[in-house]
């Protein structure tokens, strides 16, 4: 017997859905039976590469069962969709985050401090003045032969404010070393060696950024096990590399894994995020030399650096009815998944990107009714209003390593009472007119 593993620690692409996976799956034979010391019954293969490679068949195969189970489920759920749903949902988050971006001044809502300004009709898109200076966000980088790595090419004006930098062109300066993908910036290392990159935008090229790539002979871990993060926050794991020529580095980059994405993620930097609250693995590797596991386990509590909060504009979807913005999946969430909702296991949260969850029993029961009954205009109201305060929260304490409740709930109670005054001067009718017609609502 290889063993097993619950279906919530395969990784698989659509795990909202894996709780309808069960059955029998035909495996690969990967080595001669005369070989095999399983298949001898000398001992039971748990654990190594061969039961990560059949794990991962299963994953594959589970995945095309599931992504088929997708599309059936998108289709009855199109049959369902409601035609105002939307128009509605696009009307109250634009209203919110009018009033929000007048009376507070979030960052997220709009630029500048907030000055108690009606709120505009329309949002006009922002000019930003032509860039002066382009750069890459780092100077330098050590990494191993084989591992790739994705620069950022960054853009400013004459007065240092950060712009978007438009069309990028990269350069390695001796691709066969380190090549580079000249529209995404993505290196790969491919010989032990030094060289330089640049970027060019609008007639600019950065600062050569120097990569110096190492060939390692030993991969660990520096953290200890297990490392206790909080969910939706993050901390540093530092690999250790030891080269052939003998140095021993710890800024370095290296490739990572985890066993349950869905619970733990590293990034290239090396900054392990928890997502959902659970235990995993995860491993530094390089080619096929990899580190002993370090356990990771993730706790509703405030370990580890808080994110920070996303960024961009906020995107309010709503499940069921909008698929994912981030691989165009559908998106169905659980009964027991919160009211409001981003998902750890996706790039919500960096993005701004809440649901409405539609599959929420309060919300299913309301919709019964319409989505231009009272009752459900007035809930998803409070809903976005929820989102809101969420991003509020985080713009004023995302930062704090001790926060004062008492504050938190006080700053809450401001931001939904002036929200709940203004929106009994200005879209009561939305709200609460029972002949409102959902279909004639402005959503600009």
């Amino acid at each position: 017997m290889i063993g097993w593993k619950g279906i919530e620690e395969l990784p698989l692409e659509f795990p909202h859905l894996g709780r309808h996976l069960f059955g029998r799956c035909t495996l690969p034979l990967l080595v001669d039976p005369r070989d095999n010391y399983e298949l001898q019954g000398r001992v039971h293969l748990n654990e190594g590469l061969l039961s990560d490679a059949l794990y991962a068949f299963i994953t594959a195969e589970a995945n095309k069962i599931l992504g088929q189970l997708a599309k059936q489920t998108a289709g009855t759920l199109a049959l369902k969709k409601r035609k105002n749903l939307e128009k509605l949902n696009q009307r109250l988050a634009r209203w919110v985050e009018d009033k929000l971006s007048s009376l507070r001044g979030l960052p997220e809502t709009g630029g500048g401090k907030g000055r108690g300004k009606e709120a505009q009709k329309k949002h006009e898109k922002k000019e930003h003045k032509p860039p002066v200076k382009v750069a890459i966000h780092r100077n330098s980088l050590d990494i191993c032969r084989g591992v790739s790595y994705e620069l950022r090419a960054l853009a400013f004006d004459e007065t240092g404010r950060p712009v978007p930098p438009g069309k990028v062109v990269w350069r390695s300066q001796n691709p066969p070393v380190v090549s580079v993908n000249p529209d995404s910036g993505i290196i790969q290392a491919k010989a032990v060696g030094l060289t330089s990159i640049t970027v060019s935008a609008n007639g600019l090229t950065s600062e050569p950024a120097l990569i110096q790539v190492h060939e390692a002979v030993e991969v660990g871990i520096k953290n200890n096990s297990p490392v206790r993060v909080g969910s939706n926050r993050r901390i540093q794991i530092v690999p250790v590399v030891k080269t052939a020529a003998q140095k021993v580095l710890k800024e370095v980059a290296v490739s990572w894994r985890s066993n349950y994405k869905q619970v733990a993620t590293v990034g290239q930097d090396g900054w392990l995020v928890g997502g959902e609250v659970g235990e995993a693995e995860i491993l530094a590797y390089v080619g096929q030399l990899q580190s002993e596991a370090l356990e990771v386990i993730v706790e509703k509590g405030a370990a580890g650096k808080p994110k920070g909060g996303g960024k961009g504009r906020p995107r309010i979807l709503l499940s069921g009815q909008n698929n994912c913005p981030f691989d165009n999946a559908p998106v169905i969430l659980e009964p027991t998944d919160p009211p409001i909702y981003q998902r750890p296991y996706k790039p919500d949260y960096d993005n701004n990107v809440f649901w409405i969850n539609l599959q929420h029993p309060l919300a299913d029961e309301l919709l019964k009714r319409g989505e231009g009954s009272i009752q459900w205009r007035t809930y998803h109201f409070q809903r976005i209003v929820d989102v809101h305060s969420v991003l509020e929260m985080r713009a004023k304490f995302g930062g704090d390593q001790n926060l004062d409740i008492d504050l938190v709930f006080l700053e809450i109670h401001n931001t939904t009472a002036e929200l709940y005054t203004k929106a009994k001067e200005e879209i009561f009718d939305i709200l609460y007119d029972p002949d409102v017609d959902l279909a004639k609502l402005e959503v600009n």
